[in-house]
């Protein structure tokens, strides 16, 4: 007597563990988990050694060069806000 497929002592989990195998499927365990991107807003600015407040062409400007650049001289309180007290913005 010859044995076929529907006599055969396989079970569901092996079939998916032997489709895994054969097709390389990579089967999530969270498969509504998402991923955000984050976006950064591209970098207009560079140090370039400019290190005062009339020296900046805006409070963004500064506000980057105090964050990003090393000996600024627009942060004479030292609480992250750059040429707080500039009139020009």
């Amino acid at each position: 007597m010859v044995r076929g497929i529907a006599n055969s002592k396989i079970g569901f989990g092996d079939l998916i563990l032997l489709l895994r195998y054969f097709f390389k499927l990579k089967v999530s365990t969270h498969p509504n988990q998402t991923t955000n991107a984050i976006y950064q807003k591209p970098v207009a600015y560079k140090c370039d050694g400019r290190r005062h407040c009339s020296q900046m062409r805006s409070k963004e400007e500064a506000d980057w060069f105090v964050k990003n650049c090393p000996d600024t001289m627009m942060d004479g309180d030292g609480d992250g806000d750059a040429c707080e007290n500039d009139s020009r913005w």
